[in-house]
């Protein structure tokens, strides 16, 4: 889906950008970013009726800066933000699914696909589930630093300060694509939450934390395996 910036506002506290659907505007689709202290916060609105009328919010997300570096290096590799266009969208929007909004459902219809992004990459993670975790829900944890040692201890300090990504993992599936990923050093950590407290502890079904290495425009793989109890 592709959106346009119509409002950019800044003050001493917050700063405020509002982007609307290429097509149908603001009555078809919106999302809102606002940025404070080191807090990002995102809403996202659709038209549900298709009647153009009153869009409603779709959903909500607050995020933290864990991490800076990724945003410094692609501003530094691709200049941004540059004054010439990264595509060219003339006449990109004349066949659409929905002729009310800049939307495509398969990446071969993209104008600029995520094969053409350049830069980051995906890695496909395998889950290798023992007996007391088949068939339950899972988290998946993305980190800068490892959050559960080989012998199950967790590391609480890492746990609040390196997630960079947190993934629900459905009872029936055995692996996760992560997408968009900017070429560094992680750590995957996979655990069933059996206190609902959100974060491998005591009791916990779990991963030791497994580092992989992504590089840049690459498709990569690795697998995580429950086997621990955390302590």
């Amino acid at each position: 889906m592709y959106f346009v910036l119509d409002i950019a506002s800044k003050n001493r506290d917050e700063s405020f950008y509002r982007l609307v659907d290429a097509i149908g505007g603001e009555n078809r689709a919106f999302v809102e970013f606002r940025f404070k202290q080191d807090s990002m916060f995102f809403d996202a609105y659709k038209d549900n009726s298709g009647r153009l009328d009153i869009p409603e919010l779709h959903m909500s997300f607050k995020g933290a800066n864990r991490n800076s570096q990724y945003a410094s290096n692609a501003i530094e590799l691709f200049d941004f933000p540059s004054t010439v266009s990264e595509v060219n969208l003339t006449d990109a929007f004349d066949n659409l699914v929905d002729p009310d909004s800049a939307l495509f459902l398969e990446e071969t219809d993209d104008p600029f696909p995520k094969s053409d992004h350049g830069y980051v990459s995906d890695l496909t993670i395998d889950i290798i589930r023992d007996a007391d975790t088949e068939n339950q829900g899972l988290f998946l944890f993305i980190s800068k630093e490892a959050l559960v040692s080989s012998e199950g201890i967790p590391n609480v300090d890492n746990i609040d300060n390196s997630v960079i990504r947190t993934i629900q993992i459905r009872n029936a599936e055995s692996n996760y694509v992560a997408t968009y990923l900017h070429p560094d050093d992680y750590y995957l950590t996979v655990f069933m939450d059996n206190d609902n407290n959100g974060f491998p502890s005591t009791g916990d079904r779990s991963s030791g934390s497994v580092f992989k290495q992504v590089r840049a425009e690459s498709v990569e793989e690795a697998s995580v395996e429950l086997s621990l109890m955390v302590e």
